[in-house]
């Protein structure tokens, strides 16, 4: 099934001190979203195609005992997927939720270890963060996510 995904994410681009293009992270801060779109097609997206009529659900922070069962009953019910950035604690400490999201054929995104406020970390610190996250997921399903939600403050 060939799905489109609206996703608004700024990734690594964003939260890691980089040189692209030739330019720092300061030097592009001004760039807006649809100008890192058209310089990085393929890594972030910002529509989809418009003749499909679909669009991309994403729930973050997670999973949570409170809500996630709830959500992926609502989602079973209307036939839905949709993508789960989740925090690489929650998920050791519930695993049967990751389990189930795969199972049900979501996909499962990065949403860091800790949750931390990623522009307060050394580029060493976030690397952690986003690694343990993906071997806390390979651990649980068998592959490392190719999505990664940074916080929004």
């Amino acid at each position: 099934m060939k799905r489109t995904w609206i996703t608004l994410m700024a990734l690594l681009l964003c939260a890691i001190p980089t040189i692209v293009n030739g330019q720092t992270d300061e030097a592009r801060q001004g760039e807006t979203l649809p100008e890192l779109a058209d310089a990085y097609p393929g890594v972030i997206l910002i529509r989809g195609n418009p003749d499909t009529n679909q669009i991309a659900l994403t729930f973050d922070d997670g999973p949570d005992p409170r809500f996630t069962e709830t959500v992926l009953n609502t989602l079973e019910d209307y036939g839905v997927q949709a993508t789960f950035f989740v925090i690489g604690e929650r998920a050791e400490a519930n695993p049967d939720y990751i389990r189930r999201i795969q199972e049900e054929g979501h996909e499962l995104g990065n949403h860091t270890l800790t949750h931390p406020n990623l522009t307060d970390l050394t580029a060493d610190q976030m690397q952690t963060e986003i690694e343990q996250t993906d071997e806390i997921i390979e651990q649980l399903v068998g592959y490392r996510p190719h999505s990664f939600a940074r916080r929004m403050a």
